[in-house]
């Protein structure tokens, strides 16, 4: 998915916020996914850092299912403050 050009000094406004949200740095094996998959939605509670790999899975998982819920990030080990696997 290619991300709107709104960017912030030369950054995408999504990544800063969450890593000011989530006070930590984005791995290069990081990715910040827009959890109600709309990338217009900057809000902080909208936000989550996740693995590639995880973000992956999370991908197909979506395209797999009939209904158009999200899963809850609590059983994939995210949330404020714990934006690692466990």
């Amino acid at each position: 998915m290619k991300y709107p050009h709104w960017k912030k000094n030369g950054h995408l406004i999504h990544r800063d916020v969450a890593k000011s949200f989530y006070g930590r740095a984005i791995e290069e094996d990081d990715v910040v996914h827009h959890i109600d998959g709309n990338p217009r939605n900057f809000s902080k509670c909208n936000l989550i850092i996740m693995k590639k790999v995880d973000h992956e899975k999370l991908s197909i998982y979506m395209k797999n299912k009939k209904d158009v819920q999200y899963p809850k990030f609590k059983h994939w080990g995210y949330g404020k403050n714990k934006s690692t696997k466990t």
